[in-house]
């Protein structure tokens, strides 16, 4: 009895599991609904036109009403949201203002840039964070573990703008000339440009 019953716990326990992972993944739907209804309303509050911001400064009040007919602005609110579900569901992220370009475009020429700081980044903690969470576990309870704990404590505590806008400041750039603060090179470039990408 009890053999059969230890027999069948794994299968319960990975049904158990299963169950957890739909749940979970279908308390997705409704938080993804609730972003996108919250930043359609915050967009959709900013004040100014999408249209005169798009349009040149010589455009006339046709070619702006056309702009608005193209960009669904003369619908009613909850027929725009639909739209803009429709179009994120589709990929059609629309223009960049800005940039005067598809938003997709803009995405995928940055990725490769976005791609090569994430994993440089990811490598570079590991080669501090591995080394020191090392020592500090080796030196358990003492000044050495309690300084490292601190540190990192310290580190993850701090807003990533404000350690960018101090690897930006002047100071940094007088003092750490080898290591850029700005703008990208290719990997062979520089072996300083590579590892002070993380920061």
């Amino acid at each position: 009895m009890w053999t059969r019953a230890r027999a069948h716990m794994p299968h319960g326990c990975a049904m158990s599991t299963l169950s957890y992972l739909f749940s979970r993944l279908l308390q997705i739907i409704p938080t993804f609904l609730i972003v996108m209804v919250i930043i359609f309303l915050l967009v959709r509050a900013l004040p100014g036109d999408p249209a005169i911001a798009m349009a040149d400064a010589k455009a006339t009040t046709e070619q702006l009403e056309q702009i608005r007919q193209r960009l669904g602005l003369d619908q009613p609110l909850w027929i725009q949201f639909g739209i803009f579900v429709k179009n994120v569901f589709t990929g059609n992220l629309g223009d960049s203002i800005l940039m005067k370009a598809p938003v997709t475009q803009v995405i995928l020429e940055r990725l490769p840039a976005s791609g090569f700081l994430t994993l440089y980044a990811v490598l570079f903690s590991l080669l501090i964070a591995g080394p020191l969470a090392f020592v500090a576990a080796l030196n358990r309870n003492t000044w050495l573990d309690t300084t490292i704990r601190s540190a990192f404590q310290v580190g993850l505590s701090t807003p990533v703008f404000f350690i960018s806008a101090c690897c930006c400041s002047p100071f940094w750039r007088r003092r750490c000339a080898g290591f850029p603060s700005a703008d990208m090179a290719p990997p062979s470039h520089n072996i300083c440009i590579i590892c002070c990408c993380p920061l």
